[in-house]
């Protein structure tokens, strides 16, 4: 029963793809595709970003562990990853604003072509499927705020600390971030955790909008406790 009801569902969405599509070039379907290909891009991104937050946390763990022999090694390797992280945040918000801005012209053309279904049912269940669809990256929306607020803390400690780190690169000062650095490997799990919320997000959107099964996603990576160490 709730195959055939997924199946009118899907029925549903691709007449109304057609309709917003008539006279174009593109299809209903490519136009899923595109949707699909935006949400793999940013999925993509979103896992390189969450290697890097472990990346970052476990490189500041070993300049600490190297603060009483020659920490400078491990803190340019600190200094690096932080970088790549940056620029990691930086690709992650770029997609975000791109594949919010395409869903809403791609959701806008859909509610405006609604009125073009004359079967009164296959309308309901056009809307229905559209309130689904929506409902679906409105939990990626929400998913990647909660990212955001717990990445906001985790940034500010990262770059203060390297701040710090470039005026007293000693032992005295290495020993002198330790809670520092512990306080920010906790920080990089819950950004970690949140970050798995995302994914899945992502992918049950991707699921339910690809026009075919092989278009659907891959498993979001296992929940993590932690920034590794």
């Amino acid at each position: 029963m709730a195959g055939k009801i997924l199946h009118l569902h899907v029925v549903a969405f691709v007449a109304v793809a057609l309709l917003v599509l008539v006279g174009c070039s593109t299809t209903g379907v490519d136009r899923a595709e595109q949707r699909v290909a935006s949400m793999e891009q940013m999925r993509a991104a979103v896992v390189e970003g969450k290697a890097n937050v472990t990346a970052t946390s476990a490189a500041l763990q070993e300049v600490v562990a190297a603060g009483n022999a020659d920490p400078r090694p491990a803190y340019a390797k600190y200094k690096g990853e932080l970088t790549e992280l940056d620029s990691a945040v930086t690709t992650i918000r770029g997609l975000a604003d791109d594949l919010q801005a395409n869903s809403k012209a791609y959701f806008d053309n859909w509610t405006a072509q609604l009125a073009n279904i004359e079967n009164p049912d296959i309308k309901a269940r056009a809307e229905k499927a559209k309130q689904e669809f929506t409902a679906q990256f409105t939990k990626i929306k929400d998913a990647g705020q909660v990212v955001k607020t717990k990445f906001a803390p985790l940034s500010a400690d990262l770059h203060d600390i390297q701040k710090y780190l470039d005026l007293n690169l000693n032992a005295q000062g290495v020993a002198s971030i330790k809670d520092l650095a512990e306080k920010a490997s906790k920080e990089a799990g819950e950004v970690n955790v949140a970050t798995d919320a995302l994914l899945q997000a992502v992918d049950a959107a991707r699921a339910a909008l690809a026009p075919f099964k092989g278009a659907e996603a891959a498993p979001a990576p296992a929940p993590e406790g932690g920034a590794q160490k």
